[in-house]
């Protein structure tokens, strides 16, 4: 019962918008409307205000809006009408103020605006449906900090000279207080502005630090569909990284401090002389702490192989170590880890696919240090780096008991298979960032309650999510054209039937978030040039504009036929979707 409400609802919600763009813009080019219904057939409940007539029909699957002269417009009745109604009359009745007031009167860019009117009320009602969500929801009660968790060694914040736990404090003279400002800013930053202007608060610095920080852009390739964007970034992240590490010998002869100690790859430290150390960034200014003249104990956790045919039965154990400080590794050290013999193992190859191209050029404990001459220390990015143009070798600087060493990776093409979309294409690396995939590796930053500049908070998440399903929509219509996405992938009514009932029962922001993906899909689907669609109207009114007469009646009711049997095709072959979406889920994928 739950999905059939739902459902009712999210059609009838985004088809009456899109129709009343269409009877908002005929009602200011003043044209006469004699009908606007919400839903199909016959009247429910129907009122007459001044001449158009307002209908709750009885199969709310949609809704449409009656111009006066479309029979005359496209040759034939518009879908929704009964042809026994009253409404043939309701011309004659009222023919005295409809003299140049049908549809087929207007001038071709009248007719036009009012056939793009629905495709945009479609584009702007994800602009009134997400900033309650929001504003009101629980969910977002509170925000990141604008803490730098983790900066990449690679890009512009560390260039600038920001570090492992700055707390950004303003932004261009103005205060910051969430993360999601400082992402804003990022954003809609304009190649060839000003730089950003940052004061940072830095652990046990009493005066505040002001850097200046231009963006980079940064080409990404979409997982699944092969797009390629690009996106403004300096390089950082809210969340900290754990202090896991791996043993980093001067040379190979030396094993240096750590390794000496017992240390082995992606061991964790705890502890630094009881100290407790929870990310990684606290980890140098605890060596640094600690006496020269005196071991220093750490406390390690790692994880023991309990059946060498499968490395992924494990057990946690916990080990003390004593390091002997050498006087290379002072507090004036710039690199108290590369003298302690240690390497952040953020980067670093934690496991491998034995039967991929991987397990060829790659062991686990080697730190990728480049892709393609690009420097990055986050596997975020380095990870970002991989899958760009993945079907090209990629070229790897990596570090391997302590030498540099270059290697060639070839991504994998993989398949899978997922019960709503079907099967999807892929590209695998062979291994896994420890610092993306071992349990606990990401420390969230702190968060906080926030009522100043919850609006503005609203409107950038809004914008943002928009942005990226806009995008992923128009990705995925234009894959679909170009052979790029499998038509497979088309919706009908019945996954829109599940999906309604499944996102409503997860809460009402997930019900929104759904309403949103479906409404960009209205408006670009209606946008397509195809006859019947609003795209097709609206290309018929541009050829009339530029050849400056009308198209023959034969020959927009050659087109209307036409569009019909399109529209009636793709309804089918999306149906047919829907029952093997309906199979396999009942399947278990």
């Amino acid at each position: 019962m739950l999905s059939l409400i739902s459902f009712l609802i999210l059609i009838g919600v985004l088809i009456t918008a899109h129709e009343l763009g269409h009877f908002v813009v005929a009602k200011l080019s003043n044209v006469k409307v004699h009908t606007f219904s919400v839903g199909f057939g016959k009247a429910i409940i129907a009122k007459r205000i001044g001449e158009t007539e307002y209908r709750l029909s009885w199969l709310p699957l949609g809704g449409y809006v009656k111009l006066d002269g479309m029979e005359r417009e496209f040759g034939a009745l518009e879908e929704g009408e009964d042809s026994d109604s009253s409404e043939n009359s309701e011309e004659s009745d009222n023919s005295d103020n409809s003299e140049g007031r049908a549809l087929g009167d207007k001038p071709a860019w009248v007719r036009a605006l009012i056939f793009v009117a629905g495709p945009a009320m479609n584009l702007l009602l994800p602009f009134v449906l997400l900033p309650p969500v929001f504003m009101y929801s629980s969910a977002y009660d509170e925000v990141l900090s604008p803490l730098m968790g983790s900066v990449d060694t690679g890009l512009p914040a560390y260039r600038a000279g920001l570090r492992d736990g700055d707390l950004i404090t303003e932004l261009n003279g103005e205060r910051v207080s969430g993360f999601w400002q400082v992402a804003r800013a990022v954003d809609d930053y304009e190649v060839d502005a000003p730089p950003l202007k940052l004061t940072v608060k830095r652990p046990g610095v009493d005066k505040p630090l002001s850097v200046e920080v231009t963006p980079d852009q940064l080409e990404e390739t979409s997982r699944f569909l092969g797009f390629k964007s690009t996106h403004n970034r300096i390089g950082f992240q809210p969340i900290s990284v754990a202090p896991d590490v791996v043993v980093r010998p001067p040379n190979r002869l030396r094993r240096g401090p750590f390794g000496e100690a017992g240390g082995q790859h992606l061991d964790r430290i705890l502890s630094v002389n009881g100290a407790p150390i929870k990310a990684l960034y606290e980890l140098a200014p605890a060596l640094n702490a600690a006496p020269s003249d005196q071991p220093i104990t750490l406390e390690v956790e790692r994880f023991k192989v309990l059946l060498s045919h499968a490395p992924f039965f494990k057990e946690v154990e916990r080990h003390t170590l004593t390091l002997t400080p050498r006087s290379e590794w002072l507090p004036s050290s710039s690199d108290t880890l590369a003298h302690a013999g240690l390497h952040p193992a953020r980067a670093c190859v934690s496991s491998i696919d034995p039967q991929s191209p991987a397990a060829q050029v790659l062991k686990v404990g080697d730190c990728v240090l480049s892709v393609e001459g690009e420097e990055n220390s986050l596997p975020a990015f380095l990870d970002m780096r991989l899958r760009n143009n993945p079907s090209e070798p990629k070229r790897l600087e990596i570090l391997r008991e302590g030498e540099r060493l270059e290697v060639t990776l070839n991504l994998e093409r993989v398949s899978r298979r997922d019960p709503l979309a079907g099967e999807l294409t892929d590209w695998a690396l062979g291994f896994t960032f420890s610092g993306m995939t071992r349990p606990g590796s990401a420390i969230m930053p702190a968060v906080s309650a926030h009522e100043e500049g919850r609006l503005g908070f609203a409107w950038h998440k809004s914008v943002t999510h928009i942005k990226r399903e806009l995008t992923g929509n128009l990705q995925a219509l234009g894959g679909m054209f170009s052979g790029a996405v499998s038509p497979q992938h088309l919706s009908g009514p019945v996954t829109i039937f599940y999906l309604a009932g499944r996102e409503a029962e997860a809460g009402w922001e997930r019900f929104m978030f759904l309403m949103v993906t479906i409404s960009l899909s209205i408006a670009l689907v209606n946008l397509l040039p195809v006859p019947g669609l609003d795209g097709g109207h609206i290309l018929v009114a541009c050829v009339e504009m530029i050849t400056r007469r009308r198209l023959p009646l034969k020959a927009r009711m050659a087109l209307q036929s036409v569009g019909v049997a399109l529209i009636l095709m793709l309804i089918l072959f999306a149906l047919g979707n829907d029952l093997l979406r309906v199979w396999r889920i009942s399947q278990g994928g």
